[in-house]
């Protein structure tokens, strides 16, 4: 397996601090209560970082990942990574997953849960990244749901994706309340997670009138917040920052914006 191909199927590694608000963390932690959670968010919100980070924390030995790329985006290649996740980590043995045919992905699938995972005490999380690819492929999305339907209680999915899913059952899945829905709102920050990040990852004391400055600018964005942090850091003052914005954080602001 090429590293291209197995760092799909490997959670980011996180080699710096990471910041989640407690209101997030609260969010995050009734994952384990739910067969289905979807994260909807934009570009550079955290999301995939919070997974990392729970699952880490949460040391979860059963949780699989399957990071969308441009070039899986057909119905048998989707099924074939999410059933190598599996067997790369250890949910199902090489053997089965080689009698798992993805040419017939509705009996693969009925066959995964009646006869091959019955048996699995522990929960098993199974994360979809970059789902957004896939959003505009019927066959997938009608399969996917078939697998929602059929998972056990220790079964979880959860799929992260930047736009809205057209799932045709997500109201009835809302009603049966089988869903946690994370949406972008849940992953922002509000004035005073901006004070206990900076103070927590940059040792900045902001006050409460300097944390509603970067809140106004920024729209509680975790990464601009955090860029600007590392500016003050510099040794740049915060109104100049905000008013004169360069290098990144002019692109940042840009984006913000519009």
């Amino acid at each position: 397996m090429t590293k291209h191909r197995k760092n799909q199927f490997s959670p980011p590694k996180i080699n710096y601090q990471v910041y989640l608000h407690k209101s997030l963390k609260e969010k995050i932690n009734q994952i384990q209560n739910y067969p289905l959670t979807i994260i909807t968010a934009g570009i550079a919100t955290g999301k995939t970082t919070a997974l990392a980070v729970y699952g880490a924390e949460n040391s979860f030995n059963n949780s699989c990942w399957y990071q969308l790329k441009r070039h899986n985006l057909n119905l048998v290649k989707f099924w074939d990574n999410i059933f190598t996740s599996l067997e790369q980590n250890n949910i199902i043995s090489t053997k089965t997953k080689n009698l798992l045919d993805c040419n017939k992905v509705y009996q693969s699938i009925e066959l995964l849960f009646n006869d091959y995972l019955p048996d699995l005490d522990e929960d098993v999380f199974l994360i979809l990244d970059n789902f957004e690819l896939v959003n505009n492929n019927e066959l997938i999305l009608e399969t996917i749901s078939y697998f929602i339907e059929l998972c056990p209680s220790n079964f979880h999915l959860i799929i992260s994706t930047k736009g809205r899913i057209n799932f045709s059952k997500l109201a009835f899945w809302k009603v049966k309340n089988i869903v946690l829905l994370i949406e972008e709102e849940n992953l922002m920050l509000e004035q005073n997670n901006i004070q206990d990040l900076c103070l927590e990852k940059h040792s900045i004391l902001l006050s409460n009138k300097e944390a509603e400055m970067i809140f106004n600018k920024t729209n509680g964005w975790i990464l601009a917040v955090d860029l600007i942090a590392f500016k003050v850091k510099e040794g740049l003052e915060l109104k100049e920052i905000l008013a004169n914005p360069k290098h990144k954080c002019q692109l940042l602001f840009n984006y913000l914006d519009n």
